[in-house]
């Protein structure tokens, strides 16, 4: 069963020129004459093709509601710990720095968190590097970054 795509691409405005098939790391666009088609099964919703049409012929068709937050609502500060082949890239190091000086000045907790396979060893490394709690989620399915696995953990 086909699901309902996640983006819409217009047939009168689309041109053709597949920049939006080269933009899409999911694979999910394939040109049909001269129209391109989104496979609604592979869609991510990641909007690369959205911002790689030059004639802004995709659109999404999710349905947002925006609320504003109440910052008070909220206890300490997390950092997503990006990984690749189980270790932890440099960037996470980098938010966790930042996020040790926004933690102090609102006199909270800082947590990482890490998704991955063969990633439990990180802990160590990223409570050293600053962090008061780490969450690991360690998981064979995990090896490798897919958006709607990693949001499913």
């Amino acid at each position: 069963m086909m699901a309902d795509a996640p983006i819409f691409i217009d047939p009168a405005m689309c041109r053709g020129c597949k920049k939006c098939i080269t933009a899409c790391p999911f694979d999910a666009l394939y040109m049909e004459g001269k129209l391109a088609v989104v496979k609604p099964d592979e869609c991510r919703a990641c909007n690369a093709c959205i911002k790689a049409c030059p004639f802004k012929a995709i659109t999404s068709t999710a349905k947002t509601e925006t609320k504003k937050a109440d910052l008070g609502d909220f206890k300490g500060i997390w950092v997503f710990a990006e990984q690749h082949h189980g270790k932890v890239q440099e960037v996470a190091y980098e938010l966790l720095a930042t996020g040790r000086r926004l933690a102090k000045d609102r006199g909270c907790e800082l947590a990482a968190v890490v998704l991955g396979h063969n990633v439990k060893d990180s802990a160590s490394h990223l409570i050293a590097a600053g962090a008061d709690k780490v969450y690991v989620v360690d998981q064979p399915e995990l090896a490798e970054y897919e958006a709607n696995v990693y949001t499913d953990a």
